[in-house]
């Protein structure tokens, strides 16, 4: 694993985290349009910074750290915006900011025992889904929708940001089994 730090996918992290603000300033400011944009290429380095680190073998476990952390950072910063807003209700920002909480001090609990747990397809539809739900609320907000769409979808990634840790869990508890296995022999 490359210990390296200034890759290009961990500098699409840094950026992806320089532009939340940029997001929040925009969003309660001037057109939302603008904001979704933000928002848009936030999610683009997203898909690019993984990309490049798996198919040009730039993984590291910094961007294992930086990568979710930007996702977090970002979605957190969305559903805030949102909620304040009034798109969507409190709830979904208290379940959100709980999951995400939870993952993230687990993650870091993990790390310090010296397990990296990559990324699973689970958590990467729960981002999938979470960020549609989020462009739907853009356009709930632009075109003043009643339906809400947007919530179930939403709904939906919240499941799956559930269901993501279950499976963090059960790929902890393996690799963790593993390494005790590794140790006692």
């Amino acid at each position: 694993m490359k210990t390296k730090v200034w890759t290009i996918p961990n500098i699409l992290c840094v950026v992806r985290m320089v532009l939340i603000p940029v997001f929040v300033a925009l969003f309660f400011t001037v057109d939302i349009y603008y904001s979704l944009g933000v928002f848009l290429l936030a999610s683009f380095t997203d898909i690019v910074d993984g990309f490049i680190a798996r198919h040009f073998d730039m993984v590291s476990d910094v961007g294992k750290f930086l990568d979710p952390l930007a996702d977090k950072l970002l979605k957190f910063a969305t559903v805030l915006c949102f909620t304040i807003r009034g798109t969507l209700p409190i709830y979904f920002l208290i379940i959100m900011l709980s999951l995400d909480l939870f993952l993230t001090v687990s993650g870091a609990i993990i790390i310090s025992e010296g397990i990296i747990i990559p990324s699973n397809l689970v958590g990467k539809l729960a981002t999938l889904t979470v960020s549609i739900g989020f462009i739907l609320s853009f356009l709930v907000i632009k075109f003043d929708v009643i339906h809400p769409w947007h919530l179930w979808i939403l709904g939906a990634g919240l499941v799956l940001i559930a269901l993501s840790i279950v499976v963090y869990g059960i790929k902890y508890l393996r690799l963790k089994k593993e390494k005790n296995n590794l140790a006692e022999n």
